[in-house]
């Protein structure tokens, strides 16, 4: 468990309970039970938590143990379900053909994001830049159906300045999608 005056705290990005504490669980050092780790998992549930609504509530006993309840409301059966095929394939009607310009500075995110989009039938460019997928759209005829870009790229961009740069490049407002693996406020 955790004692009452570090319950608080354990929200707190990067803060994990002192190495000397003997306390296991959420937000514990090393050689405290649960481990290493970077203090940041529950920060990002609280936060997440918070925009979405839904209430986050700790309970912890020293020498018992803790539990963590996030609360999240009750929806309506859903009258027909629908299957991962129909779903896939409703997709791949939808994006077939379709030109898509994906921009990620992570290779690993870049293909899977193409993979992905080849699945339902898109015809995709993925670059770490908007200059170099421009350099590849110059072979295709027509403007981009669609913007996939990553809000913080390592070049200093940000996505939504790649999307204004893309969009100035056709002469079109195209659609876009901004993606982000971030979850500080900013």
């Amino acid at each position: 468990g955790i004692p009452p005056e570090q319950q608080k705290n354990v929200f707190v990005e990067f803060y994990r309970l002192d190495q000397g504490d003997d306390h296991a669980g959420m937000g514990a050092s090393p050689g405290a039970g649960m481990g290493a780790g970077l203090g940041l998992g529950l920060a990002i549930v609280e936060r997440l938590c918070r925009l979405l609504g839904h209430p986050l509530d700790l309970r912890s006993v020293p020498g018992r143990g803790s539990r963590l309840c996030i609360s999240v409301p009750l929806v309506g059966a859903v009258q027909q379900a629908v299957g991962p095929g129909e779903f896939a394939s409703g997709l791949a009607d939808v994006f077939r053909d379709k030109l898509i310009v994906v921009i990620d500075d992570d290779p690993l995110v870049r293909d899977a994001m193409r993979g992905l989009l080849q699945t339902w039938g898109c015809l995709v460019v993925a670059d770490e830049s908007p200059s170099a997928a421009l350099r590849v759209l110059a072979g295709f005829a027509g403007k981009p159906d669609l913007i996939i870009s990553d809000h913080r790229l390592s070049s200093g961009q940000t996505g939504v300045q790649v999307i204004k740069q893309l969009r100035s490049a056709f002469h079109a407002v195209l659609p876009a999608l901004l993606i982000s693996g971030d979850t500080a406020p900013e």
